[in-house]
């Protein structure tokens, strides 16, 4: 039988059905790859870097340093509650983020990358500083070998090229092994730009010339942190904390004169840190700034807006008679309100006023030993020997 003439396989209903239907699946997959590649630039593959500008890795101290005393915990756990509540802040949802610990004996593997590179890992990063628990805080700091280190971690060069390299390093300590030759990360870094921040917590004096050494040679910054406070201005992208943050690092460089500025902009939005600041500028017996009594108007505005250190250190204007009349009892009083603060120099300082009977009637022996046992479990080392001289334990 003839088909008709009119009719051809283009306008047959089966043909028209087939060719939806392929349409359809085409469609189909067209969205499910599209979708595909959006979850891979959310959620790349291990090791696959995401489209975003910054790259950035932490470099956490677990050495025996950050078991000691600060503020009322350890320099671990301070910086651990501090990197959870605010790492958003420094590192985007879709930037790639990775972890290195350093610490442990001086001769051996004492740096490793535990999460790599990746974006979105966040909880990943937390969940691996979790994991670290107060009897593994061991062994020496090895912190040049833990940033020569992470120089290394932004390999293959290609995989990272046209963005944007960051390292964090967060320091309970300097160097505790002899001395690692600066000159090897200087040849390290010789064709590697990066941003090197390092981050040290309650580091001594002594110390932190070695921090400065380190960042010359990176071209980094490095940043003292007394406080936990101060700390989290550190991660805090606020325009006040931003502006008490590069203070702060000017004045732990010995730029005074471009700190202060600084400070006084901190302070007008309500800084405390800032205000104490300010007052050891002006405090300070070696400054060409000193006047005790713009010393004492900062320490008193840091007081008011609840700082411990300021409290305390106005208590010590008080009994040095320094900007202020000499007055034992005023300086109680204050010493009294920077130990309340939790202010361990505070504590050490009240302690010794019952202990001599400075501000008070009489010796009080019972409350001289137990605000240098606070002190002392803080670290404050004026009060630990006392207790020794007193053979106290």
């Amino acid at each position: 039988m003839e088909k008709p003439a009119d009719v051809t396989i283009e306008k047959a209903k089966w043909y028209q059905n087939i060719k939806a239907i392929l349409g359809l699946i085409s469609a189909v997959l067209a969205a499910g790859f599209g979708l595909f590649q959006l979850w891979k630039t959310i959620n790349p593959p291990p090791g696959e870097l995401s489209t975003a500008d910054y790259n950035t890795l932490i470099v956490l101290d677990r050495s025996a340093a950050m078991a000691e005393p600060f503020d009322d915990k350890t320099k671990f756990e301070v910086a651990k509650s501090t990197l959870a509540i605010s790492l958003s802040a420094k590192v985007g949802q879709n930037d790639n983020l990775a972890l290195r610990t350093f610490g442990g004996p001086c001769l051996s593997e004492n740096s490793r990358l535990v999460v790599g590179f990746n974006a979105g890992n966040r909880s990943q990063v937390m969940e691996a500083v979790d994991k670290v628990k107060p009897a593994e805080l061991l062994g020496a700091t090895t912190l040049v070998k833990a940033v020569i280190d992470a120089t290394g971690d932004f390999t293959p060069p290609k995989r990272f090229e046209g963005r944007k390299k960051n390292i964090l390093v967060i320091a309970g300590r300097s160097d505790t092994c002899p001395q690692t030759d600066l000159e090897f990360m200087v040849t390290r870094l010789k064709d590697i730009e990066m941003d090197i921040q390092i981050v040290g917590m309650k580091i001594p004096r002594e110390e932190q010339e070695r921090f400065a050494e380190i960042t010359k040679v990176t071209g980094g910054q490095a940043l003292f942190v007394n406080t936990r406070k101060e700390l989290e201005h550190f991660f805090n992208n606020s325009k006040s904390s931003k502006l008490f943050i590069q203070g702060k690092q000017l004045y732990d460089n010995l730029q005074d004169d471009d700190a202060a500025p600084l400070f006084v902009q901190a302070a007008e939005q309500g800084v405390s840190e800032a205000m104490f600041y300010l007052g050891e500028l002006y405090s300070d017996t070696l400054s060409v700034q000193r006047d005790d009594k713009k010393a004492v108007e900062w320490y008193r505005k840091g007081a008011q807006a609840g700082n411990g250190q300021a409290m305390t250190k106005l208590g010590v204007m008080n009994y040095l008679g320094r900007g202020t009349g000499l007055d034992y009892a005023q300086a109680f009083s204050w010493f009294q309100k920077g130990a309340a603060a939790g202010d361990e120099e505070g504590m050490y300082y009240l302690a010794s006023m019952y202990d001599y009977a400075r501000g008070v009637e009489r010796e009080d022996d019972v409350q001289a030993v137990e605000w240098y046992r606070k002190a002392a479990k803080l670290g404050q080392e004026g009060a630990r020997e006392r207790l020794q001289e007193l053979e106290i334990q």
